[in-house]
């Protein structure tokens, strides 16, 4: 494994440097994963509900804002409404047609 100076001195591509920088990223973690990683399993099967609970318990958003608060609803002023108070025109019954035979 080429160590970061050995890259740098001696110019490498940028994916030389990439690939070094990962592999040591994940080289320091391993001691971690490799003596703890039951315990990490039983932190994130905890979280799971844990964090569903959290979301759970969130209030509900707010209702959008009113696109139409600044104009009046003109269907409520009782002018509007009077036709529905006249009377009906009496209706007319049409004619019998004769069947086409």
């Amino acid at each position: 494994m080429l160590t970061m100076e050995q890259i740098v001195l001696e110019r490498k591509p940028m994916d030389a440097v990439g690939d070094a920088s990962t592999e040591a990223f994940f080289q320091s973690f391993q001691p971690l994963l490799r003596e703890y990683w039951p315990w990490m399993v039983v932190a994130v099967l905890l979280a799971i509900p844990m964090v569903a609970l959290k979301l759970r318990a969130l209030p509900p958003p707010p209702p959008p804002p009113d696109p139409y608060a600044d104009r009046s609803n003109d269907a409520v002023f009782f002018d509007d409404l009077d036709w529905i108070d006249q009377q009906e025109a009496p209706r007319r019954l049409l004619p019998r047609r004769q069947p086409v035979n």
